[in-house]
């Protein structure tokens, strides 16, 4: 599944985990919207981010980009994501809504992404 057609926005995340030491985030989420088909997935399905090179975050506003754990916060909403290749490397960008309501821009490079839907 290509991550960039999944809308998570209208979904709040109920589910968060993040393990530094292993380079992995979960988030779970009662459902998408995917765009090529343009229609809404209602099945519970997990975002999960690892085995990134770098991850860093900042507050919406701030200029510079710190260490994640900077800038972590369990998720609410998942307002966008882009996955695309930069300088010779994969890299996901998003903006989440914490639980606190901090606006948050996450920056991974090399992550494996995938998107897991329960049936």
């Amino acid at each position: 599944m290509e991550i960039n057609n999944c809308v998570f926005e209208d979904n709040p995340c109920y589910r968060f985990h993040f393990d530094q030491d292993k380079s992995l985030l979960k988030i779970t989420l009662d459902g998408y919207y995917d765009t090529e088909l343009q229609k809404d997935v209602g099945k519970e399905c997990t975002l999960v981010i690892k085995k990134w090179s770098k991850a860093k975050g900042k507050q919406l506003g701030d200029e510079r980009l710190d260490d994640i754990e900077c800038h972590l916060g369990i998720v609410d909403i998942i307002r966008w994501l882009s996955l695309s290749q930069k300088n010779n490397c994969s890299v996901l960008e998003m903006e989440v809504i914490t639980y606190d309501n901090r606006f948050v821009y996450w920056y991974f490079e090399n992550p494996i992404v995938e998107l897991i839907v329960e049936f």
